[in-house]
């Protein structure tokens, strides 16, 4: 904990601490260690660490070759959605 606040505030940043205190500050992600975040995460119910970027890969999609197909038909995106979505309806009931 800080003591002396004036004292505190007096000391000037250095240019690592500039460039961490800008970084959260565009991210909108809490400073801190990794005990900190896990008790403000627990207390508040949220997740505040970063996860890994980018989408969740679909485990239950068995038609992958469907938008693939579609694109190489240079096929509308709207066609290519409705096509993949008939085929994952409508396959597994033919197929039984």
């Amino acid at each position: 904990m800080i003591d002396d606040w004036k004292e505190f505030l007096r000391l000037t940043p250095s240019g690592q601490d500039i460039k961490i205190l800008q970084q959260h500050e565009r991210t909108g992600r809490p400073l801190g260690s990794d005990g900190f975040l896990t008790r403000i995460e627990k207390s508040i119910g949220r997740l505040l660490k970063p996860k890994r970027p980018g989408r969740k890969p679909r485990k239950d999609n068995k038609y992958v070759w469907c938008p693939q197909i579609c694109r190489l038909k240079h096929y509308s995106i709207h066609t290519e959605r409705t096509y993949c979505d008939w085929i994952t309806r409508y396959k597994p009931r033919v197929a039984s």
